[in-house]
């Protein structure tokens, strides 16, 4: 496993951009504005760009119709959903890399956009261990995720906290989900994971939310005092309850919700993770967890 650089892009609000983002290979030109404020995302969208200058500068050709105000509308020539829109106010995408999003109205937020966002890319929101601030959510990233998604397919976020606290604000990430749906492109499939205090928080917010989420995963997560009927919210979802074959601490905890689970009718799963404690180490191959994400 590379460790993750210290130092990485970071994409603060104040230098807003006009991103047009088209999927299924189109080009993707950003363009610095300058004015604009900061406390809410406009989220208009089109589906053409009729302004020739518009289009020069964007490198997709302008269309003689007028636009579209349909953010559903689809593609007449293949019939899937159109990803052509404009944020107006949106962080600038780094395909691949990991940045750090600032100053929006629903960060601060670890982010790496897939190589090539389409309308089918998924997210995968994962929750730090630790208190949750920048320091946890790091190697988090760099040992959970950073190398298990080698091609690029899923649009990954480690939210954190500003104050070095996360625990009290993970009803914020619903709020980040929105600004993604916003400003990127992609499907609103998102799989919801955490790790220690983040997988407890991710078990939390998944019961409290389900209908935001496809599947939840710990390495490890549990539930507080889990019974079959109170997990029952989550019938239809897929839940993978991993933990560390050394993490003797966390073992029963996670072995009873993944029987909770399994007595509420969940499709769920328990992984042993041999050889590992509660901290994953650098040989440990984190495409287990992103194989999951794929087939669910």
């Amino acid at each position: 496993m590379t460790p993750t650089a210290a130092l990485f892009p970071s994409v603060p609000m104040a230098a807003l951009c006009t991103v047009l983002l088209a999927c299924g290979g189109g080009s993707t030109t950003p363009q610095t504005e300058t004015g604009g404020s900061t406390g809410t995302l406009d989220t208009t969208t089109t589906a053409a760009v009729a302004s020739t200058s518009s289009s020069e500068s964007s490198g997709v050709e302008g269309s003689t119709g007028g636009s579209s105000s349909d953010d559903g509308a689809a593609d007449t020539s293949t019939g899937e959903p159109s990803c052509e829109v404009v944020p107006r106010e949106c962080p600038m995408p780094t395909p691949g890399e990991l940045r750090e999003v600032t100053g929006t109205p629903a960060s601060p937020y670890l982010i790496r956009d897939p190589q090539e966002a389409t309308a089918q890319t998924e997210t995968v929101l994962f929750f730090p261990g630790g208190p949750g601030g920048i320091d946890t959510a790091m190697p988090t990233y760099a040992l959970w995720l950073e190398d298990g998604d080698p091609s690029g397919t899923f649009r990954v976020v480690v939210p954190y906290a500003a104050d070095g606290d996360f625990q009290d604000e993970h009803e914020r990430v619903l709020a980040i989900l929105d600004e993604l749906a916003a400003c990127s492109c992609g499907s609103d499939r998102v799989h919801l994971g955490g790790t220690s205090l983040g997988g407890l928080g991710a078990y939390a917010l998944a019961l409290a939310h389900p209908e935001r989420f496809v599947s939840l995963l710990g390495a490890p997560g549990a539930f507080d005092a889990p019974t079959a009927a109170s997990v029952a919210a989550l019938a239809g979802h897929s839940v993978l309850n991993a933990v560390g074959g050394e993490d003797g601490a966390w073992q029963s905890q996670v072995e009873a919700s993944h029987q909770a689970l399994l007595d509420a009718g969940v499709d769920s799963q328990l992984l042993v993770m041999d050889g590992q404690g509660h901290i994953l180490d650098e040989a440990f191959d984190e495409t287990v967890f992103f194989d999951f994400w794929s087939s669910h």
